[in-house]
């Protein structure tokens, strides 16, 4: 696994690509389908995180390289989920497997949609945390950066005026 990840890194930056995002495994211990705590588990994954981190340093591609550690935000949301904008009581079972069928569950206390993937609120805040460290613009400083733009053709034109 980790091999073909760094392979297909390699791929890319000899194809042209410069920013990477990459992230680690999550604590999965912490799912509903998994049954609950379990150390070697929680132990396996961080040897196979460590490998990948390890592999993905030796490709020295510096800066370019953002890698994310999903098992860190993953174990943050269940310790602090009012950060994250969370109830502070949050369940750790799946909403759709805790309520009867609805065509529109409400998740709104659950860490879990279903048996595997997390409720939207966290994939939104894992998102948000994934364009910080790949440096994605804010809207306003786009804005910014446009009327300075405009500022210096504006000068540019009245010296040549």
């Amino acid at each position: 696994m980790i091999g073909t990840l760094v392979s297909q890194v390699s791929r890319l930056r000899a194809a042209g690509a410069q920013q990477f995002l990459v992230t680690n495994l999550p604590d999965v211990t912490g799912a509903p389908i998994s049954g609950g705590p379990n150390p070697a588990l929680q132990l396996a994954i961080g040897q196979l995180n460590d490998a990948l981190a390890a592999s993905l340093a030796g490709l020295g591609l510096g800066d370019d390289l953002h890698l994310l550690d999903l098992f860190g935000f993953s174990g943050d949301v269940a310790s602090r989920p009012e950060f994250y904008g969370l109830p502070a009581n949050i369940l750790s079972a799946a909403c759709v497997l805790s309520v009867p069928p609805s065509p529109t569950p409400d998740c709104s206390s659950f860490l879990y949609f279903d048996a595997v993937h997390p409720e939207a609120r966290v994939q939104a805040a894992f998102s948000q945390i994934a364009a910080e460290a790949i440096g994605v613009p804010e809207p306003a400083s786009i804005a910014l950066l446009g009327l300075g733009m405009l500022g210096l053709a504006g000068a540019t034109r009245r010296r040549r005026a």
